[in-house]
This record gives C-alpha cells, structure tokens and sequence, in this order.
C-alpha cells in the first residue's frame, strides 16, 4: 500500500535540512571538508530518504525509506551535538536545532507507525 506524499511531514524534514545546511555554513573554513561536509550530506540524505518513500509502491520498501530518512536524522542529531561541543554552533542555535531535530523525530516515527498500522489492518 502506497503513502500518499505527506506535504506537512515533508516540510518538516526539509526545514530541518536547510536549518542545518545553513548552521554549517557558519562552521570554521578549517573544517569545510570535515564534520560541516559530513552534516550537510547526512542533511540531503535525510530528505532525499524521505523521498523516496512517497516513490515505492511495496510497504517494505516505504518502511527502509522512511527508517534511511530517521537514521540519517538520529545521525545528524550528534553531529549537531558535536559541533556544540566543538564550539561551532552556539547554545542558541544548537536549541534551534535541538528543537527542529526533536520535532522530526517525532513526525518522522510518526509516519513509521501510521505505516505499521496499515501493515497489521
């Protein structure tokens, strides 16, 4: 069974990619090819996973995208925490993105489990 593209689930996951895209962009040029290269790929993977999953037709396929999109953000979370760490984001911003990351977690388990449901019916 087929997911409908979801336009609200789909803004979340894509505010949260360009809010970290741009956050790197302000890391130190000494790291351009290290932890800001790693965040903004794991940020395109994210989305891209997500889309993926509104192209499958089989339920498997939509359960491995959308799990791809939620790794990604699980990864992209302590990259966020390390770059705090390391002193590249600012307590505000890392809130910011504390924030957004929390809120597409819970959008994107959300879509697991609607999908789950549907699976079991």
């Amino acid at each position: 069974m087929k997911i409908t593209a979801n336009t609200q689930v789909f803004s979340v996951i894509d505010e949260m990619a360009a809010l970290i895209y741009h956050t790197a962009s302000r890391f130190p040029g000494s790291d351009r090819y290290g932890l800001s290269s790693q965040i903004r790929r794991t940020a395109v993977s994210m989305t891209t996973s997500l889309a993926e999953s509104y192209t499958a037709i089989k339920n498997e396929d939509i359960r491995s995208s959308l799990l791809s999109a939620y790794n990604s953000l699980r990864s992209l979370h302590y990259q966020i925490g390390l770059a705090q760490r390391l002193g590249y984001i600012d307590e505000r911003h890392f809130a910011v993105c504390d924030r957004k990351a929390a809120e597409a977690d819970n959008t994107l388990k959300h879509q697991l489990s609607l999908l789950d449901a549907r699976v079991e019916a």
